[in-house]
């Protein structure tokens, strides 16, 4: 089987980190080829070249963004034709059997496989309430994916249901990363400062909750706590400055560290007594099965695909979103109960143990063989 997998970055956060993971499961299988596409040169490339997959640039941009004038629109449009074009002649180049879009980011793939008349799935990473634009409007966007798809994989059932509003349940199939991280070094010693440390490991945006986290720090050093934060992420400056600003107007800002991208948040999460995901909109937090995986507990808002991590895997406590004084609350609580914290450590943990390179290959391989039938029979109606 010919694979082709479509990603709308070559950094390695998000989404692209999971294409990543996917290739690499994909390495292992008998009688399969993967190649990957990206749309310029970076480190997701470099990684990829390690692991042994093929990597062939196509240059594509988004169909969304924060914001879409017309002239944007109407450009992005003329410039991505030629994207299509040069994907269609890839996937005849490369024999594909099937075509993968990793985000919800790009479509220029999954036009391309119609085209050229090859199954595709949509792989859906994100929800489409995170303050970006679909250029050619959310509703109409959504519903394209469902039509230029065999098979549409969410990666949580939290977004396997918020799909369901545009998509019919028959296409939606639920496929969970894998998550290649290493577990606890049980060999590193704790700090002993005495301190309580928080980290939340994101990029730092609206909507990501590091504002909430600042409020929340302010709370907790109110109440007694000896907490201090670390908020690590790349962000753009004016932004930064707000949070700094927010941190200096709390008084908080000696307790608090502003950390730049780090190439691993392992030894960030391993270094922390509990980490927050305050994102209002997350289809499957990384950060949280990666926290758990270190055996470090979770406080994470309730919502979507946070919620449905935490629930299941009892590894951590859940607040209300936007609600600063309940996320101080459940810090508190396991900080003051450490036989808490230890359980909700334990239980994390072990939950992280499907995430495994070899169950996302097989699932995904599933799918694959099953978007390939659905493409069959729909070929084999048209031609009756």
């Amino acid at each position: 089987m010919n694979v082709l997998l479509v990603s709308h970055a070559s950094d390695l956060s998000g989404a692209a980190r999971d294409l990543l993971e996917l290739a690499r499961a994909l390495q292992g299988a008998e009688h399969v080829q993967t190649t990957v596409v990206l749309p310029k040169d970076g480190p997701l490339r470099a990684a990829l070249e390690a692991a042994g997959v093929p990597v062939v640039r196509v240059r594509h941009g988004w169909w969304l963004n924060r914001r879409a004038p017309f002239p944007r629109r109407a450009w992005s449009l003329l410039a991505n034709t030629v994207s299509v074009v040069r994907l269609r002649r890839l996937i005849h180049r490369l024999e594909t059997d099937i075509v993968l879009t990793g985000t919800l980011a790009i479509p220029w793939a999954a036009v391309a496989a119609r085209l050229a008349d090859r199954p595709h799935i949509w792989y859906v990473q994100e929800l489409a309430d995170q303050g970006l634009t679909f250029h050619f409007g959310r509703d109409r966007s959504m519903r394209m994916i469902g039509e230029l798809s065999d098979i549409v994989a969410a990666c949580s059932k939290a977004v396997a249901v918020y799909l369901e509003q545009w998509i019919s349940p028959d296409k939606i199939r639920v496929l969970r990363y894998a998550f290649d991280v290493p577990g606890r070094d049980q060999t590193a010693l704790p700090a002993g400062d005495g301190e309580l440390r928080l980290v939340l490991v994101g990029t730092k945006l609206q909507g990501k909750g590091q504002d909430e986290a600042l409020a929340a720090l302010a709370r907790l050093r109110a109440a007694g706590v000896p907490a201090h934060l670390r908020l690590v992420g790349p962000g753009r400056r004016p932004y930064v400055r707000q949070l700094e600003q927010a941190a200096q107007g709390l008084g908080v800002e000696a307790h608090v560290d502003f950390v730049d991208s780090v190439p691993d948040a392992g030894p960030e999460l391993e270094a922390a007594d509990i980490a927050l995901v305050c994102s209002s909109s997350e289809g499957f937090s990384r950060v949280v099965v990666e926290a758990m995986r270190k055996e470090v507990p979770v406080v994470g808002a309730r919502t979507t695909g946070t919620e449905e991590q935490l629930v299941e895997s009892g590894g951590g406590l859940l607040y209300e979103p936007g609600n600063a004084a309940d996320l101080a609350a459940a810090v508190e609580r396991l900080y003051r109960d450490p036989a808490l914290r230890g359980a909700c450590a334990q239980r994390g943990a072990a939950w992280t143990q499907q995430f495994s390179l070899e169950r996302f290959g097989t699932e995904f391989l599933a799918l694959a063989d099953e978007a390939i039938e659905r493409h069959r029979e729909v070929d084999n109606g048209s031609h009756r």
